[in-house]
């Protein structure tokens, strides 16, 4: 039995007004049946959705599924996405393990605590630049780069 991809629930759905936090209704209902649900992306493709955190584990640690978004049959939830440029949270071991371990070092509590102080001037000057909250519009854009 074929499904029409036309029959498969569009993905990724809006979220509630109400609390832009909440999943879609849909989502809680994929987690409460088997927690996988075949879906359709903007593209026409069909990805399954894994919603139960169980079969995320199982799934985030299975050799056959990649999270590199730079394969040709990735699953992109937008066109901009599709052709955005990628970094390295979004590639596959043994790359991706190559590139953590070069940066580890650079991202420890320590490493952290001593650009406190940088980090809170770059934030002050920014929204210093910004001005105050009454004068921001939804147009409203800081292009403000330190390097």
């Amino acid at each position: 039995m074929t499904t029409d991809v036309s029959d498969l629930p569009p993905f990724p759905q809006a979220r509630p007004a109400r609390c832009p936090f909440d999943p879609p209704q849909d989502y809680r209902d994929w987690q409460a049946g088997p927690g996988l649900q075949k879906v359709r992306l903007w593209n026409g493709s069909t990805p399954w959705a894994v919603t139960r955190y169980e079969d995320i584990r199982v799934a985030l640690s299975d050799p056959r599924i990649s999270a590199d978004a730079r394969r040709p049959d990735f699953p992109h939830m937008s066109p901009g996405q599709a052709h955005a440029e990628e970094d390295f949270p979004r590639i596959d071991d043994p790359e991706h393990a190559r590139y953590r371990r070069m940066l580890t070092r650079d991202f420890t509590v320590r490493q952290a605590e001593e650009m406190r102080p940088w980090i809170t001037q770059l934030v002050d000057d920014t929204l210093e630049k910004m001005g105050s909250p009454r004068t921001w519009s939804p147009t409203s854009r800081c292009r403000c780069r330190p390097w």
